[in-house]
């Protein structure tokens, strides 16, 4: 405890005595409203009770009227300057001017500090003679934005103090408070709108009450936050205001610091600066706040994600070093903005064969600009009879399931594969992510020619502002037929490339190739492509597995140009060096009586050979050409088959016996209906075997349907192979439209017209190498 003052002190009767009316106030941190805990009559330092006449608490030098509060007093800080001094032992009468303290100002003086600090937080009072210490934490509170001074008020009072001079009753040098009312300007000093000091101008007596000033630096942070406003598409900003506020009851002490904190989003952002920097400056007074924002750019990840944002500010309060979060976040939704269009690419195009392999791939295109939301998908597969329409084939926006969207008489509709999934715009790729939605493997059915098997894809919600599906275009195949080809009996010989499909098909598990096929070899300058020789589609085809080498063992060459082995590459098998020069049949039938336009061949000889010429075109009727009868034309144009050629079956006696027709003719034209042709078909020019079809019309299963048999060798400049029959089902597949078959009949015939002429004369040979 500091040295109690010890100068004697002059004895005043006080004419005037000074008052003040005080409310009653809540004291903060304390909780204690009341006196000073000092009853009336109790000298505040030294707790002695005492009577008697005191002076004013500062009454300034006697006599000069310099009593009190000097005018010039006016602010908290020319107060804190005025009771300072005199505690130091100065007495200022003008803001420049002073005179020595008296004792009794002192002691007045150090009773205004010590009762201006009021109750410490236990709520006890300091009855000491202030302490440095005690100085410093005195003008912190009269510092305290939170306290206003108030220069001049009019007050009511019920309790006075004043000053107890040594020599008088028990000689203690103290300040007492009494009761006494009246009315007098006065000091007060103000916490918000409650009065909690009053020191009277004319006596510097404090009164009333007196619970003192509250406890400084008392003080808590209200973070908040608002918005977002701005855009929720992707790539649009999102911007926050992020705002603390100082909700008092005094100034901050120190600087308060904020940040945002972001939770909800699919890439978590953890925390980060505000704009400006977040920052609350120390001595922000109650209700001062700092402002900042925050901004976000949404992204792919955000769609359909709510995004969160609060307001962290550290410290949160006076007494915590801990950080407070605003509450609510401010949150928004990121919503889905997209539009889908599902669509079907089926790997085979136009016709297949029944038992073909193929599939359908699904996709879907999502134009964004967002990922989609979780959206059902249903691949449907629906068979459409031949001649029926689907219905909705070109797709489109409905409220239907697929199966009866797609609509027909007759249709069977069903779904092949379904799922869910999230469709996500990544540029110009479109990714396919929580589904197993892929490539759908089928098997053409033993479907009727004509059926079709068709496949769309259909996605509900269509886009993010419906809830209805979007069907796609019905993409189908066709069921058909690969016509194929075979030569029995003889060699193929082609002065060019010989390019022929194959088909690939699972029948009884088994995964076979069916084609064209030539009984012996093939001889091609150019590439031989899809075209078997040594039989290898005959019977059930082949396994798919053997490839282009398996079925080209005679064709000539099977090898590429200084490989030892057939790589399977299409265009190294072929390429053979040259092919036997044609022959002239025509010169081995010299001369011939002139027919008419039309001939049926039986009418034209009654026995033995017959040779006929025409210059100009012939039609040749149906015939069946008797024992004993061969019949040779010779036709400067072209020959048109309008019903089968064929042969009396014998027996035969004798070769000679055995009938045969020699067609020679610039182009030979068969018509769809013939089936059988027993001829020997010489062109210069073309044959077609579906002559009344142009060549350059679109086939189908329906046109040209006539299996075709021509039993006879066969010469021309290009042949047109436009029958459409047989590649039947199963083990059918192989089934041929034409077979050209060299039979025996045809070289015993010959070798009966050699053997008249006396001779035998070998034209070309050529070594095959031997089959076992």
């Amino acid at each position: 405890m500091r040295e109690r003052y010890t100068t004697s002190l002059k004895t005043f009767f006080v004419a005037i005595l000074c008052s003040l009316f005080i409310s009653a106030v809540h004291y903060l941190g304390t909780g204690m409203a009341g006196a000073t805990d000092r009853a009336l009559g109790v000298g505040y330092f030294t707790g002695d009770s005492y009577s008697g006449v005191g002076n004013k608490v500062i009454r300034g030098d006697s006599g000069t009227g310099d009593d009190g509060i000097p005018s010039w007093v006016g602010t908290k800080a020319n107060f804190i300057f005025f009771i300072e001094w005199l505690h130091s032992g100065r007495h200022y009468h003008t803001s420049s001017s002073y005179t020595t303290a008296t004792t009794n100002d002192r002691i007045g003086a150090d009773y205004v500090i010590q009762t201006m600090r009021g109750a410490d937080s236990s709520g006890d009072w300091d009855h000491a003679w202030p302490d440095s210490a005690d100085i410093t934490d005195w003008k912190n509170k009269i510092n305290n934005p939170s306290i206003t001074y108030s220069n001049s008020e009019l007050y009511s009072y019920s309790i006075n103090t004043k000053a107890m001079p040594g020599g008088v009753s028990s000689g203690v040098e103290d300040v007492i408070k009494y009761s006494e009312t009246g009315e007098k300007s006065s000091i007060v000093f103000y916490y918000g709108t409650t009065k909690v000091y009053a020191v009277k101008r004319d006596c510097a007596n404090p009164l009333g009450s007196m619970p003192g000033l509250p406890v400084s630096g008392v003080w808590s942070i209200t973070p908040t936050v608002s918005g977002p406003t701005g855009s929720t598409a992707v790539g649009g900003q999102l911007t926050w205001t992020h705002k603390v506020t100082n909700a008092g009851p005094d100034a901050t002490d120190e600087a308060v610091t904020y940040r945002y904190k972001s939770s909800g989003y699919a890439d978590f952002e953890g925390s980060g600066p505000v704009i400006p920097p977040g920052t609350l400056a120390s001595g922000s007074a109650k209700n001062a706040f700092s402002t900042g924002t925050s901004v976000h750019t949404v992204r792919l990840g955000d769609v359909g994600q709510t995004l969160c944002r609060v307001t962290r500010a550290t410290p949160e309060s006076s007494t915590s070093a801990e950080y407070v979060d605003s509450y609510p976040p401010a949150c928004i939704y990121i919503p889905y903005v997209y539009s889908l269009t599902p669509s079907v690419v089926l790997s085979h195009l136009g016709g297949i064969e029944a038992g073909t392999s193929f599939s359908a791939t699904p996709t879907v295109d999502n134009s964004g600009p967002s990922n989609s939301d979780d959206t059902t998908w249903q691949l449907t597969k629906i068979v459409v009879p031949a001649g029926t329409n689907l219905g909705n084939s070109g797709g489109g926006n409905s409220n239907l399931i697929p199966c009866s969207y797609f609509t027909g008489t007759g249709v069977n509709c069903s779904s092949a594969s379904d799922g869910e999934a999230l469709f996500n715009v990544d540029d110009t790729v479109t990714r396919i992510s929580g589904d197993t939605m892929g490539v759908y493997p089928d098997v053409a059915s033993d479907l009727n020619v004509g059926d079709r098997i068709c496949y769309a894809l259909s996605v509900k919600p269509r886009s993010s502002t419906s809830t209805s599906w979007r069907h796609s275009e019905a993409k189908c195949v066709v069921i058909g037929i690969r016509p194929k080809m075979q030569i029995w009996g003889g060699d193929l010989i082609v002065g060019g490339a010989t390019n022929t499909s194959t088909s690939r098909k699972i029948i009884s598990g088994q995964n076979r190739t069916f084609g064209s096929w030539v009984e012996y070899a093939i001889f091609a300058t150019g590439s031989i492509s899809g075209t078997a020789s040594g039989s290898a589609f005959a019977d059930h085809g082949m396994p798919s597995s053997s490839g282009v080498c398996g079925y080209s063992t005679l064709s000539f060459t099977n090898t590429p140009t200084g490989s030892l082995a057939c790589t399977g590459a299409a265009d190294t098998i072929g390429h053979y060096s040259s092919v036997p020069p044609s022959i002239d049949i025509g010169a081995s039938f010299p001369g011939g009586a002139a027919i008419g336009a039309a001939v049926v061949a039986n009418d034209l000889t009654s026995g033995g050979l017959f040779v006929g010429s025409r210059a100009g075109n012939l039609t040749l009727n149906t015939s069946l050409l008797g024992q004993g009868k061969s019949v040779v034309l010779k036709v400067s144009g072209t020959v048109t088959i309008l019903g089968n050629q064929t042969y009396n079956n014998g027996p035969y006696t004798s070769i000679s016996r055995i009938p045969q027709l020699v067609i020679i003719a610039d182009n030979i034209n068969i018509r769809n209906t013939v089936t059988r042709v027993d001829a020997w078909l010489i062109a210069s020019g073309d044959i077609n075997t579906c002559s009344n079809v142009s060549t350059s019309a679109r086939l189908t299963s329906s046109i040209c349907n006539n299996p075709l048999r021509v039993n006879g060798p066969v010469m021309a400049d290009k042949i047109y192979l436009r029958r459409t029959a047989g590649s039947g089902t199963g083990w059918d597949s192989g089934d041929p439209a034409e077979v050209f078959n060299l039979r025996a009949d045809t070289y015993l015939w010959a070798y009966s017209q050699a053997s008249g002429t006396g001779r035998i004369q070998t034209v070309h040979t050529t070594e095959l190498p031997p089959r076992y």
